[in-house]
């Protein structure tokens, strides 16, 4: 892990990072298996689910072909989008966390591979709208669903200069995604990911709590 630096702009995963979004996603794959009639996935299984674009994810867990799974995605939202995306709750500390980082003038950034209007709301849920420059995530036709297309996009419309910024996240796909785009990033271990995966991944830094994020930004 490199030396200490301060960052400017932070861009920010959602599940995992901001947000404890499991029971949401958690009910809608039920739902989504109940619907097609196909059996339900364990807990552990639908753990696999936190972080990653669901097409792949669906994929992987069913043997589904990319078609199968794009409609099986469209069946998961139709719970998804009406209850599920109510059904998080926002980590201790992290609601504090960024507003003290909004208001020292820390430009701050959702970098999701959740669909933008899903990230949205629960962003306005928590009452942190107007702490974050813009929110980004997926298309709702699941394009841009990587997590380097996400944080590519972010840097081409902001005009962001890459040694500013800093990627956090819990999984070992926004470690990834950040490196692919050339920004340094930052791990958190209280979200959906093990210290196994954050350390594997090799982010330049890892912290333990949402407050432990101010010290790279000056605050």
């Amino acid at each position: 892990m490199s030396d200490k630096k301060i960052y400017s702009c932070l861009l920010f995963d959602m599940d995992g990072t901001i947000a404890d979004t499991s029971e949401g996603i958690y009910n809608g794959l039920r739902y989504m298996a109940l619907k097609i009639g196909i059996p339900a996935l364990s807990e552990d299984v639908m753990h696999t689910f936190l972080g990653p674009p669901l097409v792949g994810s669906l994929m992987k867990a069913y043997g589904m072909t990319e078609e199968e799974a794009v409609v099986a995605v469209k069946i998961y939202r139709e719970y998804y989008s009406k209850t599920g995306v109510m059904e998080c709750s926002p980590y201790p500390g992290f609601c504090e966390t960024v507003k003290k980082l909004a208001d020292s003038g820390v430009k701050l950034y959702v970098a999701t591979s959740k669909p933008t209007p899903f990230a949205e709301q629960i962003v306005e849920k928590f009452g942190l709208g107007d702490c974050f420059t813009a929110v980004i995530g997926s298309n709702i036709d699941n394009t841009r669903s990587k997590k380097a297309e996400v944080i590519q996009y972010i840097l081409d419309t902001y005009g962001l200069d890459k040694s500013d910024c800093l990627m956090i996240g819990d999984k070992s796909n926004d470690i990834d995604g950040a490196k692919t785009c050339g920004i340094d990033s930052l791990g958190v271990t209280y979200g959906f990911g093990s210290i196994e995966e954050i350390e594997g991944a090799g982010p330049n830094f890892i912290v333990a709590a949402p407050e432990d994020i101010l010290s790279y930004a000056g605050v």
